[in-house]
């Protein structure tokens, strides 16, 4: 369990910083919150950005193209990898105590979809209510990225057909085309789902220590999920990866078509914070 935990803590700090690295070139200049007028019509827009955004997605993931095939050589490759380990990892893990059942409970709520549904409805819900623009901004980024996260995540499922590591059938069982849970061990569901929630949280919040919170309660989820026997090890690893993945993906996309929709400008008004090395200030944008 010592070799299972290094591990876990070092892939932990890794997406942290890969996480945090990708969103520093753009903290110098971020758009805290936008005015723009409400009407009734703007659950329905809400939807349709949803929407719009799902297509976008897709589109640009399973487009034939260079980037694309490199990101999966080095996915399948890093899975492959992680496999290696996943014998040796289970076998280390039989040593479990009240304490830790309790303790890693915690991951096991922050990775499970009913809470992520939850939060998503709870974040949307609040900033219609209290009409506030990140926190709408905030519950639509869960909302889209977990979709496209939980579709992604359960396909694989039923194409790999993984058998779980307590059905004791061994690393390599793998029967494609499953419904059943029993066989669907990869990816990791609740790995997905904490991954993606840390990974949009992380970049919203926008906050080095928040984001290392934030990403430790991940990988206590994947650690939950090796210790109670329901995954191997790789398959938390490729959960992780598809959830920060999707998450970074929206959460780039809302910051490249948050003012703009289609060419049209959504946002008659914007505020944004600048601090660069010469000077810091607050920024105010009206779009014709």
């Amino acid at each position: 369990m010592v070799l299972l935990k290094i591990i876990l803590i070092s892939f932990c700090l890794s997406l942290n910083l890969i996480a945090q690295s990708s969103f520093l070139h753009n903290a110098n200049e971020y758009n805290y919150f936008t005015l723009n007028k409400l009407s009734s019509n703007n659950n329905k827009s809400e939807f349709e950005r949803i929407f719009e955004n799902q297509k976008r997605y897709f589109s640009d993931s399973f487009a034939f193209n260079k980037n694309n095939l490199t990101k999966l050589t080095l996915i399948l490759s890093f899975t492959a990898a992680a496999a290696i380990l996943d014998k040796p990892i289970r076998n280390s893990n039989h040593k479990q105590t009240y304490f830790q059942d309790r303790f890693l409970s915690i991951g096991d709520y922050y990775g499970n979809g009913k809470v992520a549904i939850g939060l998503t409805a709870l974040t949307y819900g609040s900033g219609f209510l209290f009409k506030n623009k990140k926190l709408i901004q905030t519950g639509r980024l869960l909302c889209e990225s977990f979709i496209a996260a939980a579709i992604i995540g359960q396909g694989l499922k039923i194409l790999f057909g993984r058998a779980r590591p307590y059905n004791n059938l061994g690393v390599l069982n793998f029967r494609f085309f499953q419904l059943k849970n029993d066989f669907n061990s990869l990816p990791s569901g609740h790995a997905i789902v904490a991954f993606t929630t840390s990974t949009v949280l992380a970049n919203q919040i926008n906050n080095f220590y928040a984001s290392f919170f934030l990403y430790s309660l991940a990988a206590l989820t994947a650690y939950q999920r090796i210790y109670s026997d329901n995954h191997w090890f790789s398959d938390t690893i490729l959960g992780a990866v598809i959830g920060v993945l999707v998450g970074n993906y929206f959460s780039r996309l809302e910051k490249k078509t948050g003012i703009k929709n289609n060419g049209k400008y959504i946002n008659n008004i914007s505020f944004s914070f600048y601090d660069t090395y010469f000077s810091r200030g607050l920024k105010i944008k009206y779009n014709f």
